[in-house]
């Protein structure tokens, strides 16, 4: 079975790294694993088109998402790093993350601080654990070349994973969301979406909406258009010149 970003979607926010030493020496290799219906996988290279496949069973984890996973190398040389909520452990920030967030490359990099810290792993304590799983799932997809894409999210929660996506600096992420944002925008949502994006100063997506509503403009709630002149004056003028323009 070959690797698609459907098989890597984070089902719960965990996933880990087992770290073997390299043949003949040169320090640790780092292999991929995930979980998958309470069961630890290993990705194997040779998948199909130069992918992965999935492994054997390495181990099996109980429901709490937050447990470390168990070594399972009877030799004791191979060590999981869990990767729960939204901490990442040092070795697969610096070698997964890096490939799809401009905020974790500079962080990782020589003088990024990290290193320096001495710290055991990267943590967001602020940010939404089911957002980064998604964005999470969104950068180790781009680190093995496999397609990356986001999965269906909730309304809520699709504008809180692209607010976490901007402030890592993810800008395919921020750019694939945004298109989800304005795919899936409905006429009784367009005004407060609008007045969201340009709070979030995401103007290229608040002129989609703007268009959104003009289109729509029958089905918009003339009390919604009085709060967006409330909010966003500047909005609210636009979309009623482009209101106006189509009368």
């Amino acid at each position: 079975m070959s690797l698609s970003c459907s098989t890597l979607a984070l089902e719960q926010p965990v996933r880990g790294l087992v770290v073997r030493p390299r043949p003949g020496g040169g320090g640790p290799d780092q292999t991929l694993v995930f979980l998958r219906r309470g069961e630890v996988h290993e990705l194997l290279p040779g998948g199909t088109g130069g992918g992965y496949e999935i492994g054997p069973h390495l181990a099996s984890v109980g429901g709490d998402s937050d447990m470390r996973l168990p070594a399972y190398d009877p030799d004791s040389q191979a060590v999981f790093y869990s990767v729960s909520g939204t901490a990442i452990g040092k070795l697969d920030a610096s070698n997964r993350v890096s490939a799809g967030s401009e905020y974790f490359a500079r962080l990782l990099a020589p003088g990024g601080g990290f290193a320096e810290s001495g710290a055991a792993e990267v943590s967001l304590p602020d940010a939404d654990s089911a957002a980064f799983a998604h964005l999470l799932s969104y950068m180790y997809c781009t680190s093995l070349g496999a397609p990356p894409q986001i999965l269906a999210l909730s309304p809520d929660l699709l504008r809180v994973t692209t607010l976490l996506a901007g402030r890592l600096l993810m800008g395919g992420a921020v750019a694939a969301l945004m298109d989800r944002l304005a795919a899936t925008v409905r006429p009784a949502s367009v005004l407060s979406d609008l007045a969201w994006a340009d709070a979030h100063g995401m103007t290229d997506l608040a002129e989609r909406l703007r268009a959104h509503a003009v289109l729509n403009r029958k089905s918009l709630d003339p009390n919604g258009l009085e709060q967006l002149a409330e909010e966003c004056p500047r909005q609210a003028a636009e979309l009623l010149k482009s209101l106006a323009g189509r009368s």
